[in-house]
């Protein structure tokens, strides 16, 4: 018997999560649901690409057509509209299993109400894996006693949309929650990401945590590449996501895959279907990192752009 999984979001990172599902070893059934005509077109090639004809794929433009039973719904659509998404699924069909994109949504109201949609009893991830990435999970293992750690990356592209990522894999390097946002060195003036009605804002974000963990996010400019530093028990350790492994300053490796989204899809529905569960962040633990985030960022852009707001414009 097929699995039944439903995309919702064919752009970039659901064409990513469909090329990732090519290669599922058992059948699928999959439909992938986006309001535009184009990126479906773009998401189908993509999996044509894969060379694999095993599933059954359905790509629509109504969202009534999504299956009234599904195994899994990937909720891959931008912020603005995903508890509008997760709603219109929730009715229209019985899920057993969720995965949302980060970030969850613009308000911590939003967050609430989504929470609030799904049944408590079935189990919600939100897609920030970073801690199941190889190359942190061996990172991890090297130190399993439970230091703080101080991690500082810089030239983040999309600071507003991506520091999630980052805060929770050292949100939950000790199980540690979000304890302060230092914005007061973000720029004061936002301004238009790429993706049409949406901002970001460059600058530097720094987060302490519980347990006394530091993150430091600092955006690119045209003199600044991406670096990533983690200290911890008095060791600098450079971490090289690209070329998978980290080296501290005695010359000591620890090696490991970086995995694109397209890779990790399918191993992790794998690991979902079989067990139950899986190490992405479940969407309680995203929302206690989610909500100082985005209200820190509501406040940044309430005292310094011309239109107050109350939903955060960023995807």
């Amino acid at each position: 018997m097929a699995y039944r999984i439903a995309i919702a979001g064919a752009g970039q990172l659901g064409s990513r999560y469909l090329q990732g599902l090519a290669f599922f070893e058992s059948p699928l059934e999959i439909t992938v649901f986006d309001i535009s005509k184009e990126s479906l077109g773009i998401a189908k090639q993509r999996y044509l690409e894969c060379n694999n004809k095993d599933h059954e794929v359905v790509y629509t433009t109504n969202i009534e057509q999504i299956p009234s039973t599904l195994d899994m719904v990937i909720v891959a659509t931008t912020a603005d509209v995903r508890p509008i998404i997760v709603k219109s699924i929730n009715r229209i069909s019985k899920v057993k299993y969720w995965i949302l994109e980060k970030v969850v949504a613009q308000s911590n109201f939003e967050l609430i109400e989504i929470k609030n949609t799904i049944e408590s009893t079935i189990p919600v991830w939100v897609n920030t894996p970073r801690y199941l990435m190889p190359l942190y999970k061996n990172f991890k293992e090297n130190f399993a006693h439970s230091r703080p750690i101080k991690m500082t990356i810089t030239g983040v592209k999309g600071l507003a949309c991506n520091s999630i990522h980052y805060i929770d894999f050292v949100s939950r390097w000790n199980k540690s929650q979000v304890k302060n946002i230092d914005i007061s060195e973000l720029d004061k003036k936002w301004k238009p990401a790429k993706r049409n009605g949406f901002f970001e804002v460059d600058g530097k974000i720094s987060i302490t945590f519980d347990d006394g963990s530091q993150l430091v996010l600092t955006t690119s400019n045209l003199n600044t590449t991406y670096k990533i530093t983690i200290e911890i028990d008095h060791e600098l350790w450079k971490v090289f996501e690209s070329d998978g492994f980290a080296e501290n300053n005695e010359g000591k490796i620890i090696s490991g895959e970086f995995l694109l989204q397209s890779q990790i899809t399918g191993p992790l529905l794998n690991i979902i279907f079989n067990d139950g569960k899986c190490d992405l962040p479940t969407l309680d633990e995203s929302i206690a990192q989610h909500i100082p985030f985005i209200e820190s960022l509501i406040t940044h852009w309430n005292q310094y752009m011309p239109e107050e707001i109350s939903r955060l414009p960023i995807t």
